[in-house]
């Protein structure tokens, strides 16, 4: 079941020092809390782990929603340097992205870890963002699909298996060819993989499953309305351009009005 409004996740990634993101919103509060205020739409903040406590204490009492970049497969241990599900409800997070291609890559994240880290977020109530993509030459082999399978099945079936059914999750796929390179997808491959992601998940965890597909990967104000044109999509998951608030605001109203 497709959700019933837009999600807008902006991803900043590491790109802000604390103090910077801090001033960030603080210097556009009232414009971040008008535009998560219009009907249709929720907006989605995941700054970097430090921020996270600060930010939730400038959003309290608005619409603006908290995530996460990532959280530990374990509840708790001797595990230095990860944080726990539990800490991130505590600190207000409704939201944390999994299975980022920079996290696969850079942490050396398996399709387990990740499937752990989904129950963890369940245990909390925390609606996980699974992040799914091929490599440029995946794509070029024409292996997108099984790629994708093999980065989505695992996770979506421990989520099935798991008693918290009623949570929804989102899955994000940013091809990994087109982050930060201003290449998108054509309409009609977008159409299909979307397809297939539908098929998927609704056979894994039912009709009745709220689950929302979003889409990364050089989203700007110039690829928004080619988004927004795939009925399957419902939402966008946004990186570099969520740190320019003028062009993050655009994206946001042309995804709902275009």
């Amino acid at each position: 079941m497709k959700p019933n409004f837009s999600l807008i996740v902006a991803n900043w990634k590491m790109e802000l020092s604390l103090n910077e993101a801090l001033t960030y919103f603080s210097d556009y509060h009232d414009p971040f809390i008008n535009i998560a205020n219009s009907s249709g739409r929720r907006i989605v903040i995941c700054p970097s782990f430090p921020a996270l406590y600060p930010l939730k204490n400038m959003f309290d009492q608005t619409k603006i929603a908290l995530g996460a970049q990532d959280c530990s497969a374990f509840r708790s241990g001797a595990y230095t340097g990860q944080v726990c599900s539990t800490s991130l409800s505590q600190l207000g997070c409704d939201y944390c992205i999994i299975g980022h291609s920079e996290q696969r890559t850079h942490c050396c994240q398996t399709n387990a870890i990740i499937a752990e880290k989904a129950q963890r977020l369940l245990e909390q109530n925390i609606q996980p963002i699974l992040c799914i993509g091929e490599s440029k030459q995946d794509y070029e082999n024409k292996k997108s699909l099984s790629v994708l399978e093999k980065q989505l099945v695992s996770v979506i079936t421990s989520i099935a298996e798991f008693e918290l059914t009623e949570v929804p999750i989102y899955i994000a796929y940013e091809p990994v060819w087109a982050i930060g390179t201003g290449v998108i997808p054509s309409h009609d491959y977008l159409i299909n993989i979307f397809d297939w992601l539908n098929q998927q998940t609704m056979a894994i965890l039912g009709k009745e499953r709220i689950v929302g597909l979003l889409y990364g990967g050089s989203v700007s104000e110039q690829t928004t309305s080619h988004f927004k044109e795939i009925q399957a999509i419902s939402g966008l998951l946004v990186g570099k351009a969520s740190l320019d608030f003028q062009k993050f605001n655009n994206i946001v109203n042309l995804y709902k009005n275009s």
